[in-house]
């Protein structure tokens, strides 16, 4: 299997509309920094919520938890945050969210999963996509006036009696790094869960991640078993 690269973890949990005061969103931040595995630096009231944020150190990266009345959205972009740990933070955060800002549940969740793979065997990624995946021969990329620099797919799941989560991909080339392929997967969970079932989440995200993982690395894998350079 290749070695995935995981470059952002993302999660939206959405509640009813609420109407949060001040000292609430204080207190969410004050809960969430009293652990290493929730802890946010800095705090920033916006429109009808806030912003807990930490500093980074790489440009265009992001870790932030975002309130607004009617969703929380974590995201952890290129900070090198471990898939574990992801998941203590969604854990804690969203504990903390109904201890504190007094949500009655959420009544549906998205995750998102961005990972990059490095073929073995193809020079490039649009050599690997175009020959092996779309299976693009010399006369077809000649209907084009000129050859793509990126190419991709996307594909949509429905839900399954195990994975409860509708699943929409994508696979693609990457300009800036054309030695890799980009994969995105996002989990959309329509179910309810109260504070005594939180943590559901993390089974969720897991199965937002392992799709990748299990699923469409394996299809890169098989199409690249077939490549011919």
């Amino acid at each position: 299997m290749y070695p995935l690269r995981s470059i952002q973890f993302l999660a939206e949990l959405v509640f009813p509309q609420q109407q949060f005061q001040l000292t609430d969103l204080q207190k969410l931040h004050a809960k969430c920094f009293e652990r290493p595995d929730s802890r946010y630096s800095n705090f920033q009231l916006v429109q009808n919520g806030a912003t807990m944020s930490n500093p980074v150190s790489q440009q265009g990266a992001v870790s932030a938890a975002i309130v607004l009345p009617d969703r929380i959205r974590l995201q952890e972009q290129l900070t090198g945050v471990a898939r574990e740990d992801f998941e203590k933070r969604l854990d804690a955060v969203a504990r903390a969210v109904f201890s504190e800002l007094k949500v009655p549940h959420f009544a549906a969740q998205q995750f998102a999963v961005q990972s990059l793979a490095s073929p073995r065997v193809a020079q490039n990624s649009v050599d690997l996509m175009g020959k092996a995946m779309l299976s693009f021969g010399s006369s077809d990329y000649q209907l084009f006036e000129r050859p793509p620099l990126l190419m991709g797919v996307r594909m949509s799941f429905p839900t399954a009696p195990v994975d409860e989560g509708q699943f929409h991909s994508r696979i693609e080339t990457m300009q800036r790094d054309p030695k890799s392929i980009f994969l995105e997967n996002v989990g959309v969970f329509r179910t309810q869960i109260t504070e005594a079932d939180a943590g559901r989440l993390i089974s969720q995200f897991v199965q937002t991640y392992d799709w990748i993982r299990e699923q469409l690395l394996g299809w890169v894998e098989r199409c690249e078993g077939r490549f011919v350079p």
